[in-house]
């Protein structure tokens, strides 16, 4: 699919469950309300299908100064790589966030909900109950060419 009607922001979500530490990057993420974001993490997604109502979720929106770490974060599956090594991060708990991101998130997962026309991939909507910003100098799914959509 060639529609692309937003210019969205590029994220990374990461957390440890279970002894394994999960990492994705996302390009459907988005506040719906005051402290709350939706994150749409597709079936592939070894990260979406480990996420679970009342997990702790780390949030990084990322800065087009870490667009090499994007790539990084998306090339593989958590189980395969541990692709939060080498990157500096902030913990909280069993979230993690990437430092210096324009803004750090720890969320808690409210729900994971299967909606029609994306029954196989998880809408995660989440409370956000910690965060800092630092700037505004976002990277999108617009500069990030690596994101594609399928056709």
């Amino acid at each position: 699919m060639s529609f692309r009607p937003f210019n969205n922001n590029v994220s990374i979500v990461a957390f440890e469950k279970n002894n394994q530490r999960y990492a994705m990057t996302v390009a459907w993420a988005t506040q719906v309300g005051y402290d709350y974001i939706v994150l749409l993490l597709g079936s592939q997604s070894e990260t979406g299908q480990a996420i679970s109502k009342g997990d702790l979720i780390g949030v990084s929106v990322l800065s087009k100064a870490q667009k090499d770490i994007a790539a990084q974060i998306g090339e593989t599956h958590s189980t395969k790589f541990d692709k939060l090594k080498d990157v500096s991060l902030h913990e909280f708990g069993m979230a993690y966030t990437i430092k210096n991101s324009v803004c750090e998130m720890c969320a808690e997962v409210v729900d994971v909900l299967h909606l029609d026309g994306i029954e196989d991939d998880n809408l995660v909507y989440a409370k956000v109950v910690k965060y800092t910003t630092n700037g505004n100098d976002y990277l999108t799914t617009v500069s990030y060419t690596h994101l594609t959509l399928p056709t």
